[in-house]
């Protein structure tokens, strides 16, 4: 899952100002697919914590390889399948590129939810905590 990913400079003070520590984590990258059905390098890269919490991470990528770049006319959208989880999730968004978060307001578990980033052309984060 989310190998690499802390070296993004802001992404590791975030998880460390929600105490997540990836390490108790399992990986949940079946969970998790992209609206717009991107694949490979370009698809979102999930975590979860039993089924109370989940981490989303969506590189938004116009390319992938050595050299992605964003796809700067679109925003991240991610479905993610909450079917396991009951009971009501605070959504919250976080962007790689400066640390901003934003609120997604909430969503219930007990089936597949989609979401679409607040900010178009970026790499995101989503934190779903019920």
């Amino acid at each position: 899952g989310w190998t690499g990913l802390n070296s993004v400079k802001h992404i590791p003070t975030y998880l460390n100002s929600k105490n997540i520590d990836l390490a108790q984590w399992q990986e949940a990258d079946s969970l998790a697919t992209d609206i717009n059905r991107a694949t490979g390098d370009r698809r979102p890269q999930a975590m979860r914590s039993g089924t109370s919490e989940y981490l989303i991470y969506h590189p938004n990528a116009a390319s992938a390889g050595s050299s992605p770049s964003l796809n700067k006319k679109k925003a991240a959208g991610i479905r993610l399948n909450l079917t396991a989880a009951s009971g009501t999730f605070n959504v919250e968004w976080f962007r790689a590129s400066d640390g901003l978060t934003q609120s997604g307001g909430t969503v219930s578990g007990g089936a597949s939810r989609d979401f679409t980033a607040p900010w178009t052309g970026q790499d995101v984060v989503l934190y779903i905590k019920k």
